[in-house]
């Protein structure tokens, strides 16, 4: 169950990365592609993911310009509070489309691994930028 979480985290971790350091046009597809093959792989509908990761790249598509000025400290707790909103935004389309419960505890246990992988992976993305 974790491990399935941690990477469930990774994924949206990496959609929101990629969303930010390398937007261009083509990223439309490719979150709405992201979004369909989640929905449909962890819900059998389509809804919660594909909504959110298009608005997610709107949003971004908006806000290219404010985020070029934040420093790297600022730009992580960006990251982390964009993960937040979408992971809630996730589970509160659920719930209203497909009446799943919003499961408090599930959402906490989110938080916390996010905290706890945040470094690490951000580490990670920098050594492969830094190869590029």
């Amino acid at each position: 169950l974790i491990f399935n979480l941690i990477f469930y985290l990774l994924i949206h971790f990496i959609i929101i990365y990629i969303g930010i350091y390398y937007f261009r046009k083509f990223l439309f597809f490719i979150f709405f592609l992201s979004g369909i093959l989640l929905d449909l792989s962890l819900l059998n509908e389509i809804g919660p993911h594909l909504l959110t990761f298009m608005f997610l790249i709107i949003f971004l598509s908006r806000a290219q310009k404010m985020l070029i000025r934040f420093n790297s400290l600022k730009m992580i707790f960006f990251i982390i509070i964009s993960l937040f909103l979408v992971l809630f935004l996730e589970k509160t389309i659920t719930y209203l489309l497909f009446n799943y419960t919003f499961d408090i505890e599930g959402y906490l246990k989110s938080i916390f691994l996010s905290f706890l992988i945040i470094f690490p992976v951000f580490f990670f993305f920098q050594k492969i930028d830094n190869m590029g």
